[in-house]
């Protein structure tokens, strides 16, 4: 039982995403349900990274497109286009990426801390960086600098 423990806490388990080439990932304990692309309603004076509102289970939910919130180019939706609701059951926020690939599970060892020049001064959006394979690399999120600026509150990943 006590093996289990540590094993559990060596590692942890992410939902990777993709915007373009770039790989993604997020805590899984940060997310409620990934969505097929639906219906997103524009608002008024929002910042442009927020493509407007949606209803997810009766609740108004906002909807962040990565793209836009990370200087990329916006992208027409596919049919590979995800919504990836994260956050709290009283404020859950969308997250509009291009598509979903994979639940993993990563050893903390093939996690390093992001590169010191990334976050100098100032809080990092990007927690780490996975070391997945011979050549692929995983940008890991913290999702609640990622969603500041929306005004969501995020619990910080375990």
């Amino acid at each position: 039982m006590q093996n289990e423990r540590q094993a559990m806490r060596s590692e942890e388990q992410i939902v990777v995403f993709q915007l373009g080439h770039e790989s993604y990932g997020v805590d899984i304990s940060l997310v409620q349900e990934i969505k097929t692309m639906a219906p997103i309603t524009r608002m008024p004076e929002c910042p442009d990274y927020v493509d407007g509102v949606l209803n997810f289970r009766g609740q108004v939910t906002p909807v962040v497109n990565m793209r836009a919130r990370f200087g990329m180019q916006r992208a027409e939706p596919t049919k590979d286009t995800r919504i990836i609701v994260v956050g709290s059951r009283s404020q859950p926020v969308g997250l509009l990426v291009d598509s979903v690939s994979e639940v993993l599970r990563l050893p903390a060892e093939l996690v390093a801390p992001p590169p010191p020049l990334l976050c100098e001064g100032r809080e990092s959006a990007v927690r780490g960086i996975a070391r997945v394979g011979e050549e692929r690399l995983i940008i890991l999120l913290e999702l609640s600098e990622v969603l500041k600026s929306v005004g969501e509150l995020l619990p910080a990943a375990a």
